[in-house]
């Protein structure tokens, strides 16, 4: 049987591959996406994530490239939690004072973004508080709905505000179109101004 050389210089055979060498067709060309791949090794089918160790993950509160985990704090000592708890409870009144200023101004629009971020840092608050290190908004979602509204220590109904102020936040922010009513904003910031203090409570009682 006649063989040929490819641009290696490694010899192959018509209708069929020498070994070591990429399979031929019936005219002797090399077909893409066939070729015996050397230098790179696949790992081992323990080593890949599998759909179940995902959800694993998630059961534990982490997910990879997520940017949240549920091992705890850098500061793991209770004092360096209280103190990155108050910190983001300051923040938190902070948020507030600015959304009531532009409430006040005759700008709800820009307000419930500021109302969205004293929830967020209240939420960052309850969770540095018990050991947890949220690094995204998204996150910091996460593990308060895992470990404080699936175990009923918030109603469901606080998920929702976090979400729905969320949404509003970047609206607001990105969608030219987006308009927001004054007395909704209102009312919005009563239930953020609530929720913060319900989280300043929670804290005060844990210690």
């Amino acid at each position: 049987m006649r063989t040929r050389r490819d641009a290696r210089g490694l010899r192959c055979r018509r209708g069929g591959g020498a070994a070591g060498s990429r399979p031929a067709d019936e005219e002797g060309r090399h077909r893409p996406g066939l070729e015996h791949r050397t230098g790179a090794r696949r790992a081992p089918f323990a080593d890949r994530a599998r759909p179940g160790d995902l959800r694993t993950l998630a059961r534990a509160g982490t997910a990879a490239g997520d940017g949240y985990r549920a091992g705890r704090a850098a500061a793991v000592t209770g004092e360096g939690r209280r103190e990155s708890a108050g910190a983001e409870l300051d923040l938190a009144d902070e948020e507030l004072r600015a959304a009531e200023a532009l409430l006040a101004d005759g700008l709800p629009r820009i307000a419930v973004g500021r109302m969205y971020f004293a929830v967020f840092h209240a939420v960052r608050a309850q969770l540095y508080a018990e050991g947890f290190e949220p690094r995204t908004h998204r996150g910091a979602q996460h593990l308060f709905n895992l470990h404080f509204v699936r175990t009923g220590r918030f109603e469901p109904a606080t998920s929702g505000l976090i979400a729905r102020l969320q949404k509003y936040r970047e609206e607001a922010d990105y969608a030219p179109a987006f308009v927001v009513d004054d007395e909704g904003a209102r009312q919005d910031l009563l239930v953020a101004r609530e929720f913060v203090a319900r989280i300043r409570a929670v804290l005060s009682v844990q210690g």
